[in-house]
């Protein structure tokens, strides 16, 4: 179940927490953009970035892993956890690591020891054919106008996974695009962290509320939460 889902039917677990580790007070257009369209196979899933980590936690518990390429970026030094990645390139704090030679298992365990990582992983399996852009998506206010669906890119026939985006969709359709707006309202600090930054950042919990648009074919709904995350 991905992290939009589990806002609007009350499951927000440590996953959806994660995802809004580096929102201050503010509101955030453009977030979460989903686009699904139905194809002659199944369909495709097209999305920001919010999602490469779901997608390929998701898709790694499929048969037939081939093809598997690309990078995991993050601030955590993953040799440390026991992997010997050879040259590491490494931009403003950001490390960047590269995952051919690693096996399902080590990413998996990976994705468990480091959380806070983007695992931006292209492959085919049984279930689809990902793919991931590579580049850092950028950060910050200045993402709201330029996000677009098109970071992740999933060809599934699983109508599961299908289903899972379009969770609050009854009516057939051949299109449907979605995107979100957070607003953050409240940031609450426990107290033992008040007096450390980066775990007060990690371990705060975020108010407020989030905002669904959806295009079903042209047509257009909107739909509102509350967020405590």
């Amino acid at each position: 179940m991905n992290f939009i889902r589990k806002i609007f039917e009350d499951k927000v677990d440590s996953e959806t927490h994660n995802q809004f580790q580096r929102f201050s007070k503010g509101v955030f257009e453009n977030r979460a953009l989903i686009d699904v369209t139905k194809t002659s196979k199944g369909g495709k899933i097209a999305t920001s970035f919010e999602f490469a980590n779901y997608f390929v936690r998701l898709l790694l518990n499929s048969k037939d892993i081939k093809n598997l390429n690309g990078v995991i970026l993050g601030t955590t030094d993953l040799r440390k956890l026991g992997y010997d990645f050879g040259e590491v390139k490494q931009f403003m704090g950001v490390k960047k690591f590269d995952v051919k030679d690693l096996t399902r298992e080590q990413l998996l365990d990976l994705m468990e020891k480091a959380a806070d990582s983007l695992f931006l992983l292209s492959f085919e399996c049984e279930n689809g054919n990902l793919k991931t852009k590579i580049k850092p998506p950028k950060s910050g206010k200045s993402a709201d106008k330029e996000q677009k669906a098109d970071f992740c890119t999933l060809y599934t026939n699983n109508k599961e996974i299908i289903e899972d985006f379009i969770f609050d969709i009854k009516k057939d359709f051949s299109k449907v695009k979605t995107r979100h707006t957070f607003i953050i309202d409240d940031i609450k600090i426990p107290d033992q962290y008040k007096n450390d930054p980066a775990m007060a950042r990690k371990q705060a919990i975020r108010k407020g509320k989030i905002i669904r648009y959806i295009d079903i074919d042209g047509g257009l709904e909107e739909k509102q939460k509350d967020l405590e995350v």
